[in-house]
């Protein structure tokens, strides 16, 4: 009979093949985790630097650009550590099918209750990288005019010039946008 004399070396000196492959799902898992935030980080502190080259940016806006990049991080790791934990249950002789159903189950519920949600935050990062308007600017926007006073990846909140009422505009309902007033930043 013939045996891999790596399966031998583990099983008779170091550890058994099983404790082996969780310790190898768990070697890859942080390789693809500092991989992939290396990437993100870089790529994303790339993309907003350009960004602010073109239009300056203030220090609100590049916490905020902070913030996101550690969110992404963050779901990275927590989807990375999600799969490793699958793998080592499954290792472990635990039948990983429910979780994997039920997960499955869980994202299209997900998906379909925050689909109006989905589309403000890609409005918004559209109207962010792109730079339509600013806080501060007058602007005409889903039939309502006023100053920006806020803006966020989900909504954009303008006061009217003429009752001083604070309209809130999901960034999904942006369709045309009328510039009536673009301010010059000294920066």
């Amino acid at each position: 009979m013939k045996t891999d004399i790596t399966q031998l070396f583990f099983e008779q000196y170091l550890l058994s093949e099983k404790t082996a492959r969780i310790l190898t799902a768990i070697a890859v898992s942080l390789v693809v985790y500092i991989i992939y935030t290396y990437f993100i980080r870089n790529w994303l502190n790339s993309l907003f630097r350009e960004i602010s080259d073109r239009r300056g940016i203030s220090k609100v806006r590049k916490k905020q650009i902070h913030g996101w990049v550690s969110l992404l991080e963050k779901a990275g790791a927590a989807l990375i550590l999600a799969i490793l934990v699958l793998t080592i249950l499954s290792e472990l002789g635990y039948n990983i099918t429910p979780f994997l159903t039920g997960a499955g189950i869980l994202g299209i519920a997900i998906g379909l209750g925050s689909q109006n949600v989905l589309k403000d935050l890609m409005a918004g990062i559209f109207i962010f990288i792109e730079g339509h308007y600013r806080v501060g600017e007058k602007v005409k926007i889903a039939g309502l005019a006023g100053t920006v006073v806020k803006m966020t990846l989900r909504r954009t909140v303008l006061r009217s010039e003429k009752s001083g009422a604070i309209h809130i505009v999901p960034n999904s309902e942006v369709k045309t946008i009328t510039l009536v007033s673009k301010e010059k930043k000294n920066n």
